[in-house]
């Protein structure tokens, strides 16, 4: 699940708004900022959000990481079943190849776009299921056929489980009660010091302002880390794109033989 920036960004400036009209509204005053709220609940604060702030991010990198590792897993899948192919009669082994290489391609070209809204697409889900017929037609004259087969049918299945776990991966984001209180103490520290009553110096403006864009930037980098596939560090699809590269070398290797 991704957040759409214009509601993020509409989000943040209708809720600094209001809290800065809370703080204002309740009047506190300047010799309160160095009583009760600013020794006991600004640091309160201060932890409950940089300790939310880094489980956050650590949730995040995290689903990125895994979601990076999967791809590498099925790209290596894809090139195991296509090296498979050399032992199959001509035929089948053609075709097995060509329904490889349009699912490679499908997943590169339709699902990567899904996925960044947490979804995979339908034309992914059919080239496979083609490519799992394919293989389930494949003939069995003898032992060594028979075993072929058992071994290109655990190769499709790997891929299906691949396909699974990044369907999984699309779906990952950071807990929303998480992110909820990420938004509520990142407000408050950012809306306090400018909601203390009196005059204010201008290093004092000054320290507020870049606390304030401190805090905003640390959330921004939190929610652009909800998603693997979109944000700061998507995960690409480039390792599936050089096993389709490499399916090239391998008709070439095939060709040989």
């Amino acid at each position: 699940m991704t957040i759409s920036p214009l509601y993020l960004f509409i989000a943040i400036a209708v809720l600094t708004a209001a809290g800065v009209v809370i703080v204002r509204r309740f009047g506190f005053k300047p010799h309160e900022d160095g009583g009760a709220i600013g020794s006991l609940v600004i640091p309160c604060l201060l932890s409950i959000y940089l300790i939310a702030v880094a489980m956050g991010i650590v949730i995040g990198w995290e689903n990125n990481r895994q979601a990076a590792d999967d791809v590498v897993a099925e790209a290596t899948s894809a090139t195991d079943l296509y090296w498979s192919t050399a032992t199959f009669p001509e035929n089948s082994g053609e075709q097995i190849r060509r329904e490889l290489r349009t699912y490679v391609e499908t997943v590169i070209r339709n699902d990567w776009p899904e996925m960044r809204h947490g979804e995979l697409s339908a034309a992914g889900d059919a080239a496979l299921d083609r490519l799992r017929a394919s293989v389930a037609e494949l003939p069995t004259l003898d032992q060594a056929d028979a075993l072929d087969r058992m071994v290109a049918r655990q190769e499709v299945s790997g891929l299906v489980d691949k396909r699974i776990e990044r369907a999984d991966s699309a779906q990952d984001h950071i807990p929303r009660t998480l992110l909820a209180i990420t938004a509520v103490t990142a407000l408050a520290i950012a809306v306090l010091p400018f909601g203390m009553g009196g005059a204010r110096s201008r290093a004092g403006v000054f320290w507020s302002v870049t606390n304030m864009l401190v805090v905003a930037s640390t959330v921004l980098a939190l929610l652009f880390l909800d998603n693997p596939y979109s944000g700061l560090i998507p995960v690409d699809s480039e390792p599936l794109e050089e096993a389709l590269a490499g399916f090239d070398r391998i008709d070439q290797a095939i060709g040989r033989l």
